[in-house]
């Protein structure tokens, strides 16, 4: 290579023994001679005109000859660097890196990878993400590493995702998410990237395997004679599935014989190996003279299981079979036998008392209470002190509608005790000693639309224990002992509106998709459960009609960023009384209907910048109980253009502020200024000079419309206090406080 020094000091060698020169001084070595004296006298000059045989004037173009020949050894420049360091830039990608676990189609919970790369190694800060194209749908695959100058984003796959054509990402989906991406000297890198087309390698079906499932049944076998079946005789009832199923353990099937619900229970596999059979044995006191009947969906395994070969669950649904003609059931046991079964004598004598009491002609004779009086009966209480329930108490109230069984000493519910209620709408069993719930206890309860279970002694949930209950709308399950929720305990609560999870002191986590089958879930208050310190990041996932959201009392030090993503109709969120110390920036992004957000009592010291963004319905907040309560929302001032300012709250405003101004040296074209529910940035005001150089734009006080109360504290110049503007309004805004910025000098 070129040495551009060794160079440069050559051209100066050369130059200096080209120019002649003289010395201005004696020197003892020099012969005293005329020649010597006339040098001292006179030093010598060059000629005029040729320095070693060369015109003086050509001297500078030879000195920038040389410099120009050493030029040309140099190496060429970097062309980027020549041009300024513009940022990285992606170079490759976007790229599908991960693989399905089988085939081409990713299953649920699958994770699909995806690179970018870029012209050199970045570092990233917080969560930039990228949007996947799955299907018609939209899907963000957060970020997840870096390997130098490639970044690495993961999406998992749910149950809704499909794609049948594969993967695409469009073009220009990386975005920041207020995060940062960039190199070294901390550059920003460019996000530009090209799409990436449909990739058929890596398709998506979300959709579990289909396990097995009924394709044949319920079908009873024909009666020994004629078209009924005797005492002693067996009803067979058979159940074909998709496949070839094993089975262990004691499942049954729910027959209708009259009013009563009898279990058939398994008995065997036919030899296709797919068709079960059921048996039931007729009892003495069976009767049904419209034809045996079975309900929707009225297997069950009973602690035991139906899987194919791969272990996989099978589905239990079945549709129902309406009353057979043909087979009809006749016990033969007699007038008098079944009287008594019916009988209200043979009752718990609370039962009895309170069914002679709810009749619609009052009776004190319970020998003569008949079917008709008790199907007169819609409202039925048994409160106070109730030690115990019989299978039967409740028979023959088919037209039973609410059952109080409240602040009881009910230890156990018998497995039948509310077959045949099936218009019964609410059941209340708060403040009972219950332990353990059969796991078919509320079977054939199809209309049932308010159940509260609340203050037992529940420790945990039978699986399916809720099946069936497709039209309860509410559901209390606080103050109990239960460690844990089943994940699918919900799952066919489609219609549930209203869930109450407070005070479950054991209760120490929840399961990530224990809610994402109640579409129509519209309260959901999970309170006061001491042990309950985290949630799932897709915890409220699918909840998008969820209206009000009660966190209060609970143990959060710390909550996921999309903890509460898509509940776009949200209204009210209680956090309050917990241990939050901090909170993501963009938690409440998109909670655009929220009307209530109360964080008071937590240990907060400062407020996420943007937190109040999009926050335009906002009408209650409370933040007092906090370390850094009241919280400063600083008003500053900020240049718009070249005449003119702008105010800003960088959190966002919790509620309108109106801010006025003042000006030295110049006019404003509005001396107030409004930064909306919501929103960081007032309009612009103008300021005109009035004839000087330089205008002083200043902020004078700051207050909110009368509709809204801001309690605390004297602010801004001249310390108005906000309490003098609103009176004695409704306390609805609470610990937070307005700072006023500094004066701002337009040229």
């Amino acid at each position: 290579m070129f040495d551009v020094t060794h160079a440069s000091r050559k051209i100066s060698r050369v130059l200096r023994a080209s120019v002649p020169f003289s010395f201005h001084k004696d020197t003892a070595a020099s012969p005293d001679s005329q020649g010597a004296k006339l040098m001292r006298a006179a030093p010598r000059k060059p000629a005029p005109h040729l320095i070693r045989g060369l015109p003086v004037f050509l001297l500078p173009v030879l000195v920038l000859l040389a410099l120009a020949a050493a030029l040309l050894w140099l190496p060429p420049a970097d062309p980027a660097r020549a041009q300024g360091d513009g940022g990285p830039k992606i170079t490759a990608g976007p790229a599908i890196t991960s693989s399905p676990a089988s085939g081409d189609t990713y299953r649920a919970d699958e994770t699909i990878t995806v690179s970018l790369t870029f012209s050199e190694a970045v570092t990233v800060t917080k969560k930039p993400r990228l949007r996947l194209k799955i299907g018609d749908n939209k899907r963000w695959a957060k970020y997840a590493s870096a390997d130098g100058a490639t970044l690495s984003f993961a999406y998992t796959v749910k149950s809704d995702d499909q794609d049948a054509d594969g993967i695409a990402v469009g073009k220009n989906q990386l975005k920041l998410n207020k995060g940062t991406i960039q190199d070294a000297d901390g550059n920003a890198a460019k996000l530009k990237h090209p799409k990436l087309s449909d990739q058929a390698a890596h398709k998506v079906d979300g959709a579990p395997d289909e396990p097995p499932s009924i394709t044949r049944g319920p079908i009873l076998n024909n009666p020994q004679s004629g078209e009924t079946y005797g005492v002693g005789e067996e009803i067979v009832v058979s159940l074909t599935f998709s496949e070839s199923v094993a089975v262990s353990g004691h499942p049954r099937l729910g027959l209708i014989i009259g009013e009563n619900r009898r279990w058939a229970k398994y008995e065997q596999t036919a030899t296709d190996g797919a068709t079960l059979v059921f048996a039931y044995e007729v009892k003495a006191d069976d009767q049904d003279d419209d034809g045996i009947s079975i309900g929707k969906n009225a297997l069950r395994l009973n602690g035991g299981s139906i899987e194919d070969g791969d272990g996989k669950a099978a589905d239990l649904k079945h549709p129902a079979v309406a009353d057979r003609p043909t087979h009809k059931v006749d016990g033969s046991a007699g007038e008098e036998q079944q009287a008594d079964s019916k009988g209200v004598c043979d009752r718990t004598e609370r039962v009895q008392h309170a069914i002679l009491d709810a009749m619609l002609r009052p009776e004190r004779n319970c020998a003569r209470v008949t079917q008709e009086d008790l199907s007169s009966i819609t409202y039925l209480e048994l409160i106070w002190d109730l030690p115990s329930l019989r299978a039967g108490d409740l028979q023959g109230l088919t037209n039973l509608e609410t059952l109080n069984l409240s602040y009881n000493k009910l230890t156990a519910l018998p497995e039948d005790v509310f077959d045949g209620l099936t218009n019964l709408e609410v059941l209340a069993l708060q403040e009972n000693r219950l332990e353990a719930l059969q796991q078919d206890v509320f079977d054939g309860l199809t209309n049932l639309e308010a159940l509260n279970l609340s203050d037992n002694k529940l420790t945990a949930l039978p699986e399916g224990v809720f099946d069936g209950l497709e039209s309860l709308e509410s559901l209390a399950l606080s103050e109990t002992e239960l460690k844990a929720l089943p994940e699918d305990v919900f799952d066919d609560l489609t219609n549930l509106q209203k869930l109450y999870l407070f005070g479950n002191r054991r209760l120490s986590a929840l399961p990530e998709d224990v809610f994402d089958d109640l579409p129509n879930l519209r309260v959901l208050y999970l309170v006061g459960n001491k042990r309950l310190s985290a949630l799932p990041e897709g915890m409220f996932d699918g909840l998008t009609n969820l209206q009000n959201l009660r966190l209060d009392g609970n143990k959060f030090t710390v909550l996921p960023k999309d903890v509460f993503d898509g509940l776009t109709n949200l209204e009210q969120l209680v956090l309050q009384s917990n241990k939050l110390t901090t909170l993501p920036e963009g938690m409440f992004d998109g909670l655009a209907s929220l009307r209530r957000l109360d964080l008071q009592g937590n240990e907060l010291n400062a407020l996420p910048e943007g937190m109040f963004d999009g926050l335009t319905n906002l009408r209650k907040l409370y933040l007092y109980g906090n370390p850094g309560s009241p919280f400063i929302l600083n008003a500053q001032l900020e240049l718009s253009g070249s005449d003119g300012v702008v105010v800003t709250v960088a959190e966002g405003a919790p509620f309108p502020i109106n801010v006025t101004l003042s000006a030295q040296g110049g006019t404003l074209s509005d001396t107030t200024v409004t930064i909306a529910a919501g929103e960081t940035t007032s309009a612009k005001i103008t300021a005109t000079p009035n004839g000087q150089e330089e205008v002083t734009v200043s902020v004078q006080s700051a207050a909110f419309p009368a509709s809204y109360r801001y309690i605390d504290h004297h602010i801004g110049p001249g310390a108005i206090s906000l309490r003098e503007l609103v009176g004695t309004l409704e306390n609805n805004f609470n610990g937070v406080q307005v700072g006023l910025g500094t004066p701002l000098v337009l040229p």
